[in-house]
């Protein structure tokens, strides 16, 4: 003893020592989802009561998660009939909970409250391999840089393989950002790419144009964005300042991302 003293909630003691006798080691429950928190700009976007929750960014495959019927963009409120305040809340809230059970989750949709029953997995050892997360490894045309600051290009499959991607990855490819924009401050880099615009699928530079210039959008644009370690996160961006919406920018050449340009490392969504 070195004069540290330790403080473990004697019903967190109680549980490890009952799965201990019982199983022979700890388990932990698993859900199958990527979270994030939300300010208060994303959760009017998703026109939620208030920030308080999760916001599903992924769901792997062959999940609790995915089993359940659960979506990206999904906001979990409580677990088990326990109030739910944030990223750190969830993943302790799950983990402590019995794998192989049933237990109801609050999650706001579209809007409107819903309970979804989930059959909790035990947590595996590589989540990595779970979420599908691998380590990074001609012109096209563009749209260019806008009132949002991002300058995107056709996402090839030549592309893809060279950045790293997996073929199955859809969107638009970042190839600049405004450093004094709002993209800038919330980490969008070159390389990585977009694949929703206010929760529509966008695959072409003239799609994400149009979808950045509709009136509705004055004020700030959700999008669903990835990197080339197959994260996923959602991020809510304002237009520079005495910007306005207009007609949708013509697409047109730009440049290729260079291969060894790597993305600024975002604040990496929690996996759960």
């Amino acid at each position: 003893n070195e004069g540290i003293g330790l403080s473990v909630p004697s019903n967190m003691v109680r549980k490890i020592m009952d799965q201990l006798i019982d199983k022979g080691k700890v388990t932990r429950g698993f859900l199958g989802v990527i979270i994030q928190n939300v300010d208060e700009n994303l959760a009017k976007s998703f026109k939620l009561p208030g920030t308080e929750g999760a916001l599903i960014s992924q769901v792997a495959a062959d999940t609790p998660a995915a089993k359940a019927r659960l979506k990206v963009g999904d906001f979990i409120v409580s677990v088990n009939g326990k109030a739910i305040k944030n990223v750190n809340e969830l993943r302790n809230a799950v983990a402590h909970l019995r794998p192989d059970k049933e237990y109801p989750l609050k999650v706001y949709r579209d809007g409107k409250a819903r309970t979804v029953k989930v059959m909790l997995g035990e947590r595996p050892g590589d989540l990595a391999a779970t979420f599908g997360q691998e380590p990074p490894g001609s012109e096209r045309p563009t749209a260019k840089a806008n009132r949002f600051g991002l300058k995107v290009q056709a996402l090839s499959d030549d592309l893809r393989k060279r950045l790293g991607y997996k073929p199955s990855t859809k969107g638009v490819i970042i190839i600049d950002v405004d450093p004094a924009s709002d993209a800038a401050d919330q980490v969008l880099a070159p390389g990585m790419v977009i694949t929703e615009v206010q929760g529509k699928a966008v695959n072409s530079p003239a799609e994400f144009a149009k979808a950045i210039s509709a009136p509705e959008v004055a004020s700030g644009i959700r999008l669903l964005v990835t990197d080339r370690a197959g994260g996923k996160r959602f991020v809510f961006i304002s237009p520079a300042k005495g910007s306005t919406t207009g007609k949708a920018p013509k697409p047109d050449k730009g440049d290729t991302p260079k291969k060894d340009e790597k993305p600024k490392t975002p604040k990496k969504p929690e996996e759960k």
